[in-house]
C-alpha cells in the first residue's frame, strides 16, 4: 500500500482539502479481528458489530441505520460520531465531532443527507439549518459565555445585519451583509489589521500575494521533504487530516505547538517534530512593528492502493 501526504497551500493559512474517515473510506480497510471488541463499551444495546479496527467502529442498528466512529487509539477519545441510513452512504441522524482533548466541535442532525434543525459548530457558533443551508441567526459565544459575533444568514448565506464583540463583550464592529458581501460596517478597529501575515522563508525581490504564494510554496516544500508517513498509520489504514496551530514569535521563533486534530499519537508526534524543527519565519507585521501571530497549519495524510 503505497501513502502520501498531501499539502496545499493558500491565503494566511494552509488548507488542505480534508479526507474525513467516514463510511465510504472505512469499506476501504482491511477487517481487524483483534479489535473486535476494543470499543463495544461505546455501543448502544441495540448495537451489532458490522467491522472494528484499530480506531473505528462500524455498527449496525436494530432499525436498520448504521453508525460510524472514529477514535484517538491510544486514549480511546471518540472523534467522529455519524449515523448514516440504510444504504450505509447518506447521513441520516445524530452527528458530532470531536478533537483528541474530547473538546466538542461540532453537534448537529441530518435528515437525507441534510443539516436539518440546531447546530453547533466551534467556529461559527450554534444556529439553525433548514434543508441543509444555514438560515436566521448564528450567535458565537466565548468560553466565559459572553457573545463573539452575531451574523444573520438566508439561504446559506449572510444576509443581514451582524454583530462583533470583544473579550469583554464590547461591540467592536457592526454592519449589514447582502449575499456574503459587505454592504456596509463601522467601529472598525483598523489597529488590529496586520500589515503583513508570517512568512516561512520569504523570497527576495517579491511583495503582496507573490511572495506570499513564494514562501507558501518554500513551506509546502519543507513540511513534504522531512515528514514521513508513520509505520503504525500505515499498518492501520488511518488516513485523514492532521490540525496543527502554533505561534509565529516577534523574532521569528516557532512556538507553543498545539495539534488538535492528530488521528493518532505517532502522527501527532510526527507533525510536532517537522514542525520543532522549522527554521525562523519573518515574522507578521503589525503597525510597522513585528508582533506573535497564530498560524494554522493543516496536513492530509491520504493511503493509496
Amino acid at each position: 500500500m503505497k501513502s502520501k501526504i498531501i499539502l496545499l497551500g493558500a491565503s494566511a493559512m494552509l488548507l488542505i482539502g480534508c479526507t474525513v474517515q467516514n463510511v465510504r473510506t472505512f469499506r476501504q480497510q482491511v477487517k481487524s479481528p483483534q479489535y473486535k471488541d476494543k470499543y463495544v463499551e461505546f455501543m448502544d444495546a441495540d448495537e451489532t458489530v458490522v467491522t472494528s479496527t484499530y480506531h473505528t467502529l462500524f455498527t449496525k442498528k436494530a432499525d436498520g441505520r448504521y453508525v460510524f466512529r472514529q477514535f484517538f487509539p491510544e486514549t480511546e477519545q471518540i472523534t467522529n460520531l455519524t449515523h448514516y441510513a440504510a444504504d450505509k452512504e447518506i447521513e441520516h441522524g445524530l452527528h458530532k465531532k470531536w478533537y483528541d482533548d474530547g473538546t466538542l466541535i461540532t453537534e448537529g442532525y441530518y435528515l437525507n443527507g441534510k443539516k436539518i434543525g440546531t447546530w453547533y459548530h466551534i467556529g461559527t457558533g450554534t444556529g439553525t439549518y433548514i434543508d441543509g443551508k444555514m438560515e436566521g441567526k448564528w450567535e458565537r459565544k466565548n468560553e466565559k459565555g459572553l457573545t463573539k459575533s452575531i451574523y444573520q444568514y438566508k439561504d446559506g448565506k449572510k444576509d443581514g445585519p451582524f454583530m462583533v464583540y470583544d473579550s469583554l463583550g464590547v461591540l467592536t464592529n457592526e454592519g449589514v451583509y447582502k449575499a456574503d458581501t459587505i454592504f456596509s460596517q463601522s467601529n472598525i478597529e483598523h489597529s488590529a489589521k496586520l500589515t503583513q501575515i508570517p512568512l516561512f522563508s520569504p523570497c527576495e525581490g517579491l511583495s503582496g500575494k507573490e511572495a506570499k504564494d513564494c514562501a507558501n510554496s518554500k513551506l509546502l516544500t519543507y513540511v513534504y521533504k522531512n515528514l514521513k508517513y508513520p509505520s503504525i498509520a500505515v499498518e492501520n489504514h488511518i488516513q485523514g487530516q492532521v490540525i496543527a496551530q502554533f505561534y509565529i514569535e516577534s523574532d521569528g521563533q516557532v512556538t507553543e505547538i498545539k495539534i488538535n486534530n492528530g488521528l493518532c499519537q505517532a502522527m501527532k508526534d510526527e507533525v510536532t517534530r517537522v514542525i520543532k524543527s522549522m527554521p525562523r519565519w519573518s515574522p507578521a507585521i503589525k503597525d510597522g512593528k513585528p508582533v506573535r501571530c497564530l498560524y494554522t497549519l493543516p496536513v492530509k495524510f491520504k493511503l493509496e492502493g
